[in-house]
């Protein structure tokens, strides 16, 4: 039975902006298909990259504060601004993650916030200063900033229809 095409169009394009499908073109007419239940993949995918982004590099990492002030002879201001420098990293970060996503797309940025932040710990374990120290905090706060809630928001958003509060719920668990 033949479906009339604006039909047809108003089907495909309530599809299409439901969930991100697979296209398969058969018998002149595009397919959709769907993949179900991969949206809860994606979303321990999303509390994984909480957990490095956010959890490991802003919350976990202040537990070693007083071992590079001890070991380090760094003062507590020293110390402090640290946090301060990876504060404000993440800060102007936050300010180009939308434009940056739209260039780079979703997967290569969450790549760039994960290699920052993987960059950060190998900089803050070479480093003999306070000025490594500092580029390290600039390098976890780029991962901060770039790579917690705001590409996993986007990520829930495309790929949940309903009970999107949940799963970014449980994503944000992932944050320690």
């Amino acid at each position: 039975r033949v479906m009339k095409r604006s039909k047809r169009l108003r089907i495909e394009r309530r599809i299409e902006t439901s969930y991100p499908v697979k296209k398969v073109r058969r018998n002149h007419f595009v397919r959709h298909i769907h993949r179900p239940r991969y949206n809860w993949m994606i979303c321990i995918g999303g509390s994984l990259l909480i957990f490095v982004t956010m959890g490991l590099v802003s919350s976990g990492f202040s537990v070693y504060f007083p071992f590079l002030a001890r070991t380090y002879g760094l003062s507590n201001t020293k110390v402090s601004l640290l946090t301060t420098v990876r504060c404000a990293a993440s800060f102007f970060s936050m300010l180009i993650v939308g434009p940056f996503y739209k260039w780079t797309g979703l997967r290569r940025g969450v790549t760039v916030a994960t290699s920052s932040a993987f960059l950060s710990f190998i900089v803050f374990g070479l480093s003999t200063g306070f000025v490594g120290f500092c580029a390290a905090s600039v390098f976890a706060g780029i991962s901060y900033g770039m790579g917690s809630m705001i590409p996993v928001s986007i990520l829930i958003n495309r790929w949940f229809e309903d009970r999107r509060s949940f799963a970014m719920g449980i994503c944000a668990a992932g944050s320690g």
